[in-house]
């Protein structure tokens, strides 16, 4: 996998629909992963609480989850953005952990899907990716 985005990656992975809603393409420059929101908020928390550049997040937004449980789009999701292959990974991380059966609300977006820009970003979107 290679690093997370810069800023040219945001700028050009951004795409406007006819309505105005700016679309984010994954796959190319990073993956996203969409966690519910309370636990999302949680899991930033404790990352970036651990001090270690090798554990800090990316660039991580919130937004309204198109793909709620209930249809309607009106949830809140953390995004992270994460390296490009993160999506592929994710089902054997998973599993690894003994939590491959386990409904995590977790959803992951790779290569030639797109999603809504997060309405705002709860991790500096510039910030540097770890290494």
């Amino acid at each position: 996998m290679s690093a997370l985005p810069r800023r040219s990656d945001l700028g050009s992975a951004a795409s406007a629909e006819a309505r105005g809603v700016r679309r984010l393409r994954c796959g190319e420059a990073f993956d996203v992963l969409r966690v519910p929101e309370p636990a999302g908020r949680w899991a930033l928390g404790r990352l970036l609480g651990y001090g270690r550049p090798a554990l800090r997040p990316g660039p991580v937004g919130l937004g309204f989850d198109e793909h709620s449980a209930d249809g309607h789009g009106d949830e809140l999701a953390c995004l992270y953005l994460v390296a490009p292959g993160a999506k592929e990974d994710l089902p054997e991380l998973l599993d690894w952990l003994d939590w491959g059966g386990i409904d995590l609300g977790l959803r992951a977006y790779g290569e030639g899907e797109m999603i809504p820009e997060p309405t705002v970003w709860i991790n500096d979107p510039l910030s540097p990716p770890p290494r």
